[in-house]
């Protein structure tokens, strides 16, 4: 009886892994995350999740259609573009947050804005970092 429960927990736990090693973050050491569920725009669901619990509320969603995370007192703009060998296609201020509207290779899935493709975006305000992909949906 032992050794049958032993096994049990032990299939579950690689079915577990299994799962989870499946999936991965786009933006890595955020201290909170928002996944964009079903269509790209503002319409998604938003599941926010704080960063350490970030990758386990991602392996529970079946449809992840975009991804943000948010660096709290800390500048990731030029870390992400070179992570990402990502190249800015335009730029706005608006209330004092530089955003950057780049496009990368290495990301899947894009949007068209301003007639141009983009897939990632960088928000950065005085106090924080917030990076998405395609765009970020909601504040920053």
């Amino acid at each position: 009886m032992l050794k049958k429960i032993v096994i049990t927990i032990c299939c579950l736990s690689i079915l577990l892994l299994m799962n989870i090693s499946g999936q991965s973050l786009l933006f890595k050491g955020g201290d909170y995350y928002i996944f964009y569920g079903g269509n790209n725009g503002s319409s998604s669901q938003m599941i926010c999740a704080e960063g350490v619990d970030a990758l386990k509320v991602k392996a529970t969603l079946k449809k992840v259609s975009g991804e943000s995370a948010t660096y709290l007192n800390k500048n990731v703009k030029d870390e992400i573009m070179e992570q990402f060998n990502a190249k800015i296609m335009f730029c706005e201020n608006i209330n004092n947050i530089n955003n950057y509207y780049a496009y990368s290779e290495k990301i899947e899935n894009y949007i068209v804005l301003n007639g141009e493709k983009v897939n990632l975006h960088i928000a950065v305000s005085i106090d924080k970092t917030t990076v998405g992909s395609p765009i970020i949906f909601g504040g920053y």
